[in-house]
């Protein structure tokens, strides 16, 4: 995976400061724009891991609504600067980390360690792990209907099925973990399918059965530079 992306919205140089020298720290890539139709063209553009917006409450209003509704940068993390942390606005137009200036190394710094942590969860939930698995699939009236699950990854998977079919409403899929006896029971959906017989299924958390067994597997699975950890390490 590429190194962690984050934007910063601000014309303040105090606040460039900070924030340029933690994102460093952390092993983060960043850019800096200083006004708001910089910042929404770039959003609109690419995608970020996470925005600092330094902004008053009507600009961030307005470009935090973009970024939920957007699909794009929907999950990204936001933290807002120059903002009141008590009065609970900012959190409740989506922000995720709230700071009052004047920005404090300190602070801002365990604040951008939580985003960091934030931001490998998310990366450990989507990264997708490549799989040769025979799977079981519910739905409808059909039971025990065999595929192959191709990629798996916290949130879904990927499978193959070898006959034609077509599923309705909610899945059921059972599967064993490679490697282990550890049995995994999810509950599902079918958000895409082509031609080739394979589809992809979203997990609906928690799983029926195995959530622990199944996420230790995906994390010792998983590289540390597939979280952006190699940059980290050598900061």
């Amino acid at each position: 995976m590429p190194q962690i992306e984050c934007l910063l919205l601000s014309g303040d140089t105090e606040v460039q400061r900070v924030v340029q020298r933690v994102t460093n720290t952390l092993g983060m890539r960043l850019e800096v724009v200083e006004s708001t139709s910089e910042a929404t063209e770039r959003l609109r553009r690419w995608r970020f891991d996470a925005i600092i917006l330094d902004r008053d409450s009507n600009e961030l209003h307005e470009i935090l609504r973009d970024i939920r509704k957007g699909r794009r940068n929907r999950t990204c993390i936001a933290l807002a600067i120059g903002q009141d942390p008590n009065s609970g606005a900012a959190f409740n137009m989506g922000a995720n980390f709230v700071l009052a200036k004047p920005v404090g190394m300190e602070r801002f710094s365990r604040l951008m360690h939580a985003a960091h942590s934030l931001v490998v969860r998310q990366r450990l939930r989507y990264h997708r792990h490549s799989v040769n698995i025979d799977a079981k699939l519910n739905f409808g009236s059909v039971r025990d209907f065999p595929v192959t699950i191709t990629n798996l990854s916290e949130g879904g998977a990927e499978i193959l099925v070898d006959s034609p079919v077509v599923v309705n409403g909610p899945i059921h899929v059972r599967f064993t973990l490679p490697e282990t006896s550890f049995a995994v029971e999810a509950k599902g959906e079918l958000v895409w399918s082509n031609a080739e017989g394979r589809a992809g299924l979203r997990f609906v958390h928690p799983l029926v059965r195995g959530t622990q067994q199944f996420q230790q597997w995906l994390a010792e699975r998983i590289q540390p530079e597939d979280l952006g950890f190699e940059q980290v390490a050598q900061s």
